[in-house]
């Protein structure tokens, strides 16, 4: 059986795995290196929350999408997978 504690733990530990969100917030602004960009940043990183936060404030993004960046955690966010379960038949 899963120990769900200590996945949630293991995971606040890996900051980098929101990447994809801040790639996606960048996308969203038009920007058409956001993958590089952020690949740049983050390629063989362990991030923590620290370092995962200084990212975000040196990156263009407008204030709404820093926010929303600031308020997410590696063990809450799911990207697209809800939508693409959705999808599934």
């Amino acid at each position: 059986e899963a120990n769900k504690s200590r996945s949630e733990e293991e995971l606040n530990q890996h900051w980098e795995v929101l990447c994809e969100a801040v790639q996606t917030l960048l996308r969203k602004q038009g920007d058409p290196e956001a993958y590089e960009q952020i690949k740049q940043l983050s390629r063989g990183q362990k991030m923590d929350e620290n370092s995962f936060k200084t990212m975000i404030e040196s990156l263009p993004l407008d204030e709404k999408n820093k926010r929303i960046l600031r308020n997410l955690k590696p063990s809450s966010y799911t990207g697209l997978a809800a939508k693409i379960c959705d999808m599934i038949e």
